[in-house]
């Protein structure tokens, strides 16, 4: 049932008590229910906690690492290491590595932002495109298109640079409706993964929120 079903509902039983004589105070009753359902709803209510608890992993993070915020501004200078990045030896793949997470973590806290590909504001798939695009990686631009590329790891073994994809089950397959990248893996704290979500950039558990009807598919590697 939608809410603007209950909101005529309701609005149509409080006229049948209340003596409203005219189209303007009903409209003015309307649009205020409408900012109360629409404020306090459970939606908005989950998308609130999910930004503080977002927020305050940020800020946790950034504090551990001893980096301060106003220093994370986008820095549009090209980091890539060259033309072909598909082979690279193992300390300079390291390095690449190292470098992809630094890269990204200059864009914490922008905005999120639908269709976004550009540092003023990333989708899910557009930040992972953006980043790894700096780096001679053609990679497409929908999370779907994207999870095609690369080789399956396990969570165990997920590095830095490793793409995770989140879907729900469909027919004999999965739906994929989101894209991260893998920012740290150890055994005290286990894999964390920074990516674009509602509040913004930010970096989380890789099973960033217990509640969120999309999981957790498969971690694939496109830096090997």
């Amino acid at each position: 049932m939608s809410y603007f079903f209950i909101l005529n509902l309701f609005t149509r039983l409080l006229s049948s008590f209340t003596p409203m004589k005219n189209y303007i105070s009903s409209s003015f009753l309307w649009l205020f229910l409408s900012f109360m359902f629409f404020n306090f709803s459970p939606k908005n209510i989950g998308k609130k906690s999910i930004e503080k608890k977002t927020n305050f992993l940020n800020q946790n993070f950034l504090l551990q690492k001893g980096i301060k915020k106003d220093t994370l501004q986008p820095k549009h200078q090209s980091a890539s290491m060259g033309k072909d990045p598909s082979r690279l030896i193992p300390d300079k793949m390291e390095a690449r590595r190292d470098s992809i997470r630094l890269f990204a973590e200059q864009f914490l806290g922008t905005r999120y932002a639908w269709g976004g590909t550009q540092p003023g504001g990333f989708d899910c798939s557009g930040y992972a495109l953006y980043i790894f695009n700096n780096f001679g990686y053609k990679i497409p631009r929908m999370s779907g298109d994207q999870v095609l590329l690369g080789d399956f790891v396990s969570e165990k073994d997920a590095q830095t640079g490793d793409l995770a994809y989140y879907g729900y089950p469909y027919g004999k397959g999965y739906i994929y409706t989101h894209t991260a990248i893998v920012h740290s893996n150890s055994k005290k704290n286990g894999v964390w993964v920074i990516h674009a979500i509602l509040s913004g950039v930010a970096i989380t558990g890789i099973h960033f929120d217990p509640n969120y009807t999309q999981k957790l598919v498969c971690i694939k590697r496109i830096v090997k």
